[in-house]
């Protein structure tokens, strides 16, 4: 009965410890979700009062202007665009680990997906005093399978990053060119470039390098990039 008793006792110690360290362990996990959170809620609200705050501005403008207000309603126009995107991102990130937003691969052609990817970044680069060069080197009818709006979606993250790091009054040149095995997309700014030790981290979510710039993000737009693409 001793030793019954003795073996009983190392079990429940055992077990004691074993649901003690898991505790420990998902206290570990809870702490590192809440930091995430905060980290998550602090660089949204940054990300999403930027714009906004551009667009209450402009429109004041434009409402003392009276009639001639194009370009404060082009300005508007685009940031508004580019808060849409970012709440796209935001929502793509936050369901894509539960398979919650579905890509529908069909054939598309890539000459008109490329022509409205310009389109929608060219407002944008507009108000920020940076043009953007399209260089297409496709039949009007290649085609290839993809999601049209993901895909498009991707490709204007894309430029937008170049847009974040491009000084003003520079350009962003984006191209589109066959290699023997790939349709190659190309997209080039002008600013300071990115550290060779940053370049495995950059489809990261949240990281940023260390280049000073004028117009950073969050660091979420080119881990959509990556999670599309994957």
């Amino acid at each position: 009965q001793q030793q019954q008793l003795q073996s009983h006792n190392q079990a429940l110690e055992l077990a004691v410890l074993t649901r003690t360290q898991a505790l420990e362990q998902k206290a570990l996990e809870l702490a590192q979700i809440d930091q995430s959170r905060r980290l998550f809620f602090a660089k949204v609200s940054h990300e999403l009062r930027t714009p906004l705050t551009v667009i209450l501005a402009e429109a004041e403008i434009a409402s003392q202007r009276g009639g001639d207000a194009a370009s404060a309603l082009l300005r508007i126009q685009a940031h508004g665009q580019m808060l849409n995107r970012r709440i796209k991102d935001l929502l793509a990130l936050a369901r894509s680990d539960h398979g919650e937003v579905p890509i529908v691969l069909t054939p598309l052609e890539l000459a008109p997906l490329l022509a409205d990817v310009n389109t929608a970044a060219s407002v944008y680069a507009q108000a920020l005093d940076i043009a953007v060069t399209l260089d297409i080197d496709l039949r009007p009818d290649i085609e290839m399978i993809g999601d049209h709006d993901w895909l498009g979606h991707a490709l204007i993250a894309l430029i937008d990053n170049a847009l974040k790091h491009a000084p003003h009054g520079s350009q962003v040149s984006v191209a589109c060119k066959q290699d023997p095995s790939h349709w190659q997309f190309i997209v080039e700014d002008e600013g300071p470039g990115v550290d060779a030790a940053a370049l495995p981290l950059l489809t990261e979510p949240y990281f940023q390098s260390g280049n000073d710039a004028t117009r950073l993000g969050t660091g979420l737009g080119l881990a959509v990039v990556q999670w599309v693409v994957d």
